[in-house]
C-alpha cells in the first residue's frame, strides 16, 4: 500500500509541475515508458530512484514508516 501512495503522491507532484514523463525520462536517464511503469505500478522504484525522481521535481521526501511527507 506505501508503494501505490508514493507512486501517486509523485506522479501528481509532477503534474501540479506541469513536467511531461519525457522531461523526468530524459533527466533521469531512462527511458519515457519507464517512468509510466513507475508511475503505474508496473514495475518497482528502488530508493536511489525514488530519491533521484524527487530532486528532478525539486521536492525533499521523507520516507516514514507510514507514508510520505513532503517538505
Amino acid at each position: 500500500m506505501f508503494m501505490k501512495e508514493l507512486l501517486e503522491f509523485l506522479r501528481n507532484e509532477r503534474l501540479n509541475k506541469h513536467l511531461k514523463q519525457a522531461y523526468l525520462a530524459e533527466r533521469l536517464g531512462v527511458d519515457e515508458s519507464t517512468i509510466s511503469r513507475w508511475e503505474s505500478g508496473q514495475i518497482t522504484m528502488d530508493f536511489l530512484q525514488i530519491v533521484n525522481y524527487a530532486t528532478v521535481l525539486e521536492i525533499n521526501v521523507v520516507l516514514q514508516e507510514f507514508g510520505v511527507i513532503k517538505r
